[in-house]
């Protein structure tokens, strides 16, 4: 299956870097980064703190193959914020989510 045939065209406007806008709506991180600074101990910082390294360009995207069930290997994570200065003050979410995206970069979710 192939970016389009997974339903990857949907997104390619919100991933579609527009400079009027100030660039992409939504950006998608690597989980190798996530689970990088998970196991550093750090926080999640602010998305304009991030290293451009860490993004997933839209054309990464499109080449990766698909994943469990011929699905598009994207997460999307949402959740409210735990302290008003910062949504995860204790790195406790981030560690959870590195435990699943190891588990799943690890290949234990096919067929």
């Amino acid at each position: 299956a192939n970016w389009n045939e997974c339903g990857g065209a949907l997104l390619d406007s919100s991933l579609r870097i527009d400079a009027n806008l100030g660039g992409s709506p939504v950006r998608l991180i690597d989980a190798r980064f996530l689970i990088a600074i998970a196991k550093a101990g750090a926080l999640l910082p602010r998305r304009q703190d991030i290293p451009e390294g860490a993004f997933l360009s839209p054309d990464e995207l499109r080449r990766m193959p698909p994943g469990y069930c011929s699905c598009l290997r994207i997460v999307c994570i949402s959740h409210p914020w735990l302290q008003p200065d910062h949504p995860d003050p204790k790195g406790d979410n981030l560690r959870l989510l590195a435990k699943v995206l190891s588990y799943l970069l690890a290949g234990k979710n096919d067929d």
